[in-house]
């Protein structure tokens, strides 16, 4: 049972929805984060949170685009709270992103304000929505989400900061200090999230 066990969560690991969805941007139509200005996002809960992205001296290679992955690694997240942020970036299609949720929620529940999760959606940035934020009321209301949301304006402007993402869900994880930890492409298990959260919280 235990071997059955550790396979699945293996193989959930590598679950993700069809990646071709969430990077159709053009590369001339990508726009290059290149402006260090702190971009603040509104939560559905009232809270704020800041995103930084800290450009590195790369030389004489300024015309070389960077890679998500440096990208999500050369953000600072901020609040007004001092905790560990998860950033989950999701569709309300993708049925691997909702079956995360209740995972999400658990962790919510264990760390408490350790913690803070922030769900981020993808549907708009992929796909003309007319009614977006009734969408997305409606799966938050189905799948029970009690973690704040990000739906203002400027949620867009973050992706954008982004050149898109490579699939969903990703979870990205920042410490008390802004700073990246880890990020997880696909359906990672509850464990890993877990293990990586203490390790974090034993570093103070």
């Amino acid at each position: 049972m235990k071997l059955l066990t550790l396979t699945l969560s293996i193989l959930l690991l590598f679950i993700a929805c069809d990646d071709t969805k969430i990077s159709n941007i053009s590369p001339t139509d990508k726009i290059k984060a290149t402006n260090p200005e702190k971009l603040t996002l509104e939560d559905t809960q009232k809270g704020k949170l800041t995103i930084q992205h800290i450009i590195k001296n790369s030389g004489n290679f300024k015309n070389i685009d960077p890679k998500e992955e440096e990208i999500l690694k050369n953000l600072i997240v901020t609040s007004e709270t001092k905790n560990i942020k998860i950033l989950f970036f999701f569709t309300t299609w993708c049925e691997p992103c909702e079956g995360i949720i209740p995972h999400l929620e658990n962790l919510r529940q264990q760390f408490n304000e350790a913690i803070t999760i922030y769900g981020i959606s993808v549907d708009d940035f992929v796909e003309n929505s007319d009614n977006f934020k009734q969408v997305l009321e409606a799966f938050a209301q189905q799948n029970n989400i009690q973690f704040p949301m990000i739906v203002d304006s400027n949620r867009f402007k973050f992706l954008e900061m982004l050149n898109g993402i490579e699939g969903v869900p990703l979870l990205a994880l920042y410490d008390e200090n802004g700073s990246y930890i880890i990020h997880y492409l696909g359906a990672a298990p509850e464990e890993m999230i877990e293990f990586d959260i203490l390790q974090r919280l034993e570093k103070r």
